[in-house]
């Protein structure tokens, strides 16, 4: 997951500090930061879980996510990476959420 709280705000692993008390937005149990050269930064959950944000996703798909929501940020736009739509954040979430800059819908991208 690109994606965690800490404090009740959003931070996105690309920006994170390694501090502890990262949560999962969908279970709130604690996640971990990872960075390295082999994979994007991302969050993992410290243990075993039955949390859909655990559901596996390819090292290609979170790069891609970031990799989109960062070359949309250059060009100016607003967007975020797993971007929650509803009161169940893992339930139903973009992989990257956009906002048309001359009439601000958003616009989600899979």
């Amino acid at each position: 997951m690109l994606v965690a709280l800490r404090d009740g705000q959003r931070v996105e692993a690309a920006f994170a500090a390694r501090l502890s008390g990262y949560i999962c937005p969908g279970c709130h149990e604690p996640v971990i930061l990872k960075r390295g050269r082999q994979v994007c930064a991302h969050f993992a959950h410290k243990g075993a879980t039955n949390c859909a944000g655990r559901r596996g996703e390819t090292r290609e798909h979170l790069s891609l996510k970031a990799l989109i929501t960062e070359r949309l940020r250059r060009r100016g736009l607003q967007a975020h990476a797993e971007y929650a739509l509803g009161s169940i954040p893992w339930e139903r979430r973009a992989d990257v959420m956009v906002w048309s800059p001359s009439t601000n819908t958003p616009i989600a991208i899979e």
